[in-house]
């Protein structure tokens, strides 16, 4: 049995509009609010600046929270344990002085 190490990263609608809205939106979503993938997980990923290792999942809408959840596995990311949510993950970003925005970490 491999083991597998993942994590949701959920995506507020005020970040949202960080992300390219064509991209991320309700209308691309099928009746229970998971997106469909058309290329859109490794946009997502890339725009994430989320590093090469990281795959993306699935993603879909929370209606409650009003927020995106990405499912991400990445090898620094917690051990998901079957039978058990994945654990919340949240990653942390610096702009920089030329204005451009870099990952500094994921934290979990």
């Amino acid at each position: 049995m491999s083991e597998e190490h993942g994590g949701i990263i959920r995506i507020t609608d005020g970040l949202l509009r960080e992300l390219p809205g064509d991209t991320l939106s309700i209308d691309a979503t099928d009746t229970q609010g998971t997106l469909r993938d058309k290329g859109v997980f490794a946009e997502a990923r890339k725009r994430l600046l989320l590093p090469e290792t990281y795959i993306v999942h699935n993603m879909f809408y929370e209606w409650m929270r009003r927020t995106w959840c990405v499912v991400v596995e990445g090898p620094d990311l917690p051990l998901a344990t079957e039978s058990l949510d994945l654990q919340e993950v949240t990653p942390i970003y610096r702009r920089n002085e030329d204005g451009s925005t870099s990952l500094v970490r994921v934290d979990k």
